[in-house]
């Protein structure tokens, strides 16, 4: 398994974030070659915060859109996050496939749900 750091790929837009009074912290981002697939694997972590207090007001959404070389979305994903099982931070994994080489650019955004 080849593992190729591209957190520097993340795109953040604070609008959405100050939108919804959270921000994203702790992000990573890899691209994983597995054995046995011509895919890659792309796999985002991160934390989502409150930023005041320790709730947050509405269930939300993590988008997760991938874009190529070219600007097209290629790929999309999310998790799901319940405003009442939030406590002051959401721990989340998101996965999803693409074609070797094929990132250009991963967008992270909070929507409502």
């Amino acid at each position: 398994m080849k593992r190729n750091d591209i957190t520097s790929n993340i795109q953040r837009i604070a609008a959405f974030e100050d939108r919804l009074n959270v921000k994203f912290e702790a992000l990573s981002a890899f691209e994983v070659k597995e054995e046995y697939s011509d895919d890659h694997e792309i796999v985002v972590r991160g934390e989502l915060h409150a930023v005041n207090g320790s709730h947050i007001q509405n269930d939300l959404k993590i988008e997760l859109s991938i874009f190529d070389v070219n600007g097209r979305i290629i790929e999309t994903s999310r998790d799901y996050v319940e405003a009442e099982e939030f406590f002051c931070f959401h721990t989340f994994e998101i996965n999803c496939y693409v074609p070797p080489n094929a990132v250009s650019k991963l967008r992270l955004v909070p929507i409502t749900s």
